[in-house]
């Protein structure tokens, strides 16, 4: 397809630059994340059979776990020998690697990893004194192997969330000594690799099992992982913005609009890994299928996704399609961050993707529908969708003959009984499940065209997932009305999922009974199904007042002159206006804004002007939690609609 990346790319230095570091301070090679070993090394164990593999791990946990003190002699051989065979097994026995790890975790290495912690931090001042003692290079060595076999071993994260939560909470814990401070990490190699070791395994973890961000963000979590935002290492720095881009919600978006600087130098990471004849970076420690998954993730930030392209991602999303040597996982992973760049108005306005990516996509596209490569296909269709290349050419209105479930897969055991009973009642219903046969996208786009109303079941994965984020999109545009259900408790839509719904009235699955509200759905399908039909077909935007009890035909058609008309709270006094807001079912207290009845009467009109406007003022400065947003909107639909009547 092309010749390799790697010859057409801007030539770096191999000297440090300025722009590693905020303060100027250049890297050296203990700054890499991943070290190498010896070749000699590797070739003692790549000859190896699995079998003498296995069995020499399994004797070295058996000796890992009777230890007491951890400081005996031959504990960080026993340690550094777990690291030689990741090194041997993790470019071409990938397979074996894995077993070996289902092996270290079985015989309990991540209870060795915990004790081993809290017995040298039982004298903190002591342990971090001295960076050269054995008890120092054990836990980093420690560290450098759970940090290098949870990036091949997916299972591992599970195993961290779901049985050891606590080498999480001994990691964080550690991010808040004051001798891993910023300012001790200047001063200290060992120190540096230490947290640059804690970091790793927490993104490596995150990578693979995202439920691992609830313990990241426990107690403070995420300001002190900001803490080290702060160091003059990029590298740092780096992965700091990598953690908060798999933790904040969207509402803390600020913490992830990271500077150009850190953006411009993943985009250059990017290139030193496809420069190198492996694709990993020899000198940063990441591969190309690493930096992309983390561009993707940084790209959730809307400011992110104009940065990268200014930053000239584009240029490197190019070579690596027309790279020979470019990986199926590599080229899938660059076709993801087109997808994600393309949400943004600006980037598609600007023609970024230009006509050798749209030939690609146009040809991986092609190719993965002959070769049964669905996430590929997908993936390839949905980003010519988004760019705006391949429109779906459809009716102009929605049919409205069924009733579609939009979800994520891991709410799909909760929205199958869902459909079982919408179909008893006599409903029809469309669930990708059952009638996704052709192309994907033409299936979802003929799916929302036909489509009286969708429900959106919303999580915090629905939000962050391109395809439902392609199929929600496109739903809007055709103007379908939307029902959503809460399926996670904590959850409150944001980004694009709380711009869309905004605060249409939900209905919460999210408990162990969630069948029970099953009726509860039923009539409300029914209600917004019927206020569409009574208002010829107008679909239902986010935004606007859908309040059963509210007439739908008269208060849109009233909607325009009430916003010239005076309202009831016109003439109050401030004091009018406290005791109105004082009267609220609020559960805590709010210190509401000095505002008259002039002020009140143009906040309720900014609903009908500006609804996005209204509720980023109540989260933005008000500080209203959703249930808050809830019942002060309807006070204000109330002050409306008692000046209509």
């Amino acid at each position: 397809m092309g010749s390799k990346p790697s010859k057409s790319l801007p030539t770096y230095s191999r000297q440090p630059s300025s722009d590693d570091c905020s303060d100027g301070t250049e890297y050296s090679d203990d700054d890499t994340d991943k070290e190498t070993m010896p070749n000699a090394q590797e070739k003692l164990t790549r000859s190896t059979s699995l079998t003498d593999i296995l069995s020499r791990v399994d004797s070295d946990m058996q000796v890992l776990a009777k230890s007491e003190e951890f400081d005996e002699k031959g504990i960080l051989t026993k340690i550094r020998s777990l690291k030689k065979i990741y090194f041997a097994l993790k470019s071409s026995r990938r397979d074996d690697l894995k077993k070996v790890c289902e092996l270290m975790t079985r015989r309990g290495v991540l209870d060795i990893f915990t004790r081993m912690w809290d017995n040298f931090h039982k004298d903190k001042e002591q342990f971090y004194s001295n960076v050269k003692s054995i008890n120092f290079k054990t836990l980093k060595m420690m560290k450098a192997v759970l940090m290098n076999y949870s990036d091949k071993c997916p299972d591992l994260s599970y195993s961290i969330y779901h049985h050891h939560t606590s080498v999480i909470e001994r990691i964080m814990t550690e991010l808040t000594l004051p001798e891993l401070g910023v300012e001790s990490l200047k001063k200290s190699m060992q120190k540096r690799q230490m947290v640059q070791y804690d970091l790793a395994i927490i993104i490596n973890a995150l990578r693979h099992f995202h439920k691992i961000r609830e313990l990241i963000r426990k107690d403070g979590g995420m300001d002190k992982i900001m803490n080290y935002s702060e160091s003059s290492y990029l590298m740092i720095k780096v992965k700091v913005y990598i953690i908060l881009a798999y933790c904040v919600d969207e509402q803390e978006s600020d913490k992830i609009s990271t500077s150009v600087g850190v953006v411009r130098f993943l985009v250059k990471i990017l290139a030193s890994s496809i420069s190198s004849p492996n694709h990993t970076s020899k000198r940063y420690g990441f591969s190309v299928e690493e930096t992309l998954m983390a561009i993707n993730k940084l790209a959730s930030s809307d400011k992110n996704k104009v940065n990268f392209v200014e930053a000239d991602v584009i240029t490197y999303f190019t070579l690596l399609l027309n790279g020979a040597s470019t990986s199926e996982e590599e080229r899938f992973q660059v076709v993801n961050c087109i997808w994600t760049l393309a949400f943004h108005p600006e980037n598609r306005k600007k023609g970024v993707f230009n006509q050798d990516i749209v030939n690609h996509l146009k040809l991986m596209q092609k190719d993965s529908d002959d070769s049964g490569n669905r996430m590929m296909h997908q993936a390839c269709s949905s980003a010519l969708f988004v760019i705006g290349i391949e429109e779906h050419q459809g009716n102009e209105k929605a049919v409205g003959r069924h009733i579609m479930i939009s979800y994520n897969w891991e709410v799909q055991p909760a929205m199958l009984k869902l459909k079982d009973y919408l179909l008893n009642i006599g409903c029809e219903v469309w669930i990708d499940v059952d009638k996704m046969q052709d192309s994907i996208l033409e299936s979802m786009a003929r799916a929302v065209e036909n489509s009286a109303i969708i429900l959106i079941a919303m999580t915090e994965s629905y939000k962050n997932s391109n395809p439902c984020r392609t199929e929600a999109e496109y739903a809007y545009k055709r103007v379908v009305p939307v029902l959503p259900l809460l399926m996670e408790s904590d959850y409150v839509p944001d980004g694009w999922l709380g711009a869309m719904v905004g605060m249409k009235l939900y209905v919460d699955l999210s408990h162990p009974e969630y069948e029970k509200k099953f009726p509860e759905i039923e009539r409300k399908v029914k209600t917004i199904i019927s206020s569409v039909q009574e208002s010829d077909g107008d679909g239902i935007r986010p935004g606007k007042i859908a309040d059963p009890s509210i007439n739908s035909t008269k208060t849109t058609h009233d909607a325009i002159s009430i916003i010239t008309t005076s309202l009831l709270c016109t003439e109050w006094s401030e004091a009018e206006v406290k005791k109105w807001f004082s009267a609220l079912d609020f559960k805590r207290e709010h210190k509401f804004p000095k505002f008259d009845g002039h002020s009140l009467e143009q906040l309720s009109k900014m609903l009908l002007r500006s609804p996005d406007s209204f509720y980023k003022t109540l989260e933005c400065e008000f500080k209203f939690h959703i249930e808050e947003t809830l019942i002060f909107t309807r006070a204000i639909e109330l002050l409306i609609l008692k000046t209509i009547k």
